[in-house]
């Protein structure tokens, strides 16, 4: 489901969104499986992607955001520290 934006937004549909009221905090946290040479390109193109909805929801919620990425090649390759992000989106 998209997020309702003031502005136009073109990446506004995470895969999860997590809102914590009690602490004022938001998690968007996206998944993706590229071909293995591509992890780490895919990596930086998606954190540049959502990089606009994570201050756009700041703005609009007043809530810290945070966003995850969780990125897998499809042969099994995984960036180094990819275990922290794994280990963020568990919290939740």
């Amino acid at each position: 489901m998209a997020v309702q934006t003031d502005g136009h937004i073109s990446a506004n549909r995470p895969d999860i969104i997590t809102k914590d009221k009690m602490n004022s905090t938001c998690k968007l946290v996206d998944m993706t499986v590229p071909c293995d040479k591509n992890v780490s390109s895919k990596e930086i193109e998606t954190r540049r992607k959502y990089k606009q909805l994570e201050i756009e929801i700041q703005r609009m919620w007043k809530m810290k955001t945070e966003v995850i990425l969780i990125v897998r090649g499809a042969l099994g390759t995984i960036k180094k520290g990819i275990e922290k992000n794994i280990r963020k989106s568990q919290k939740i």
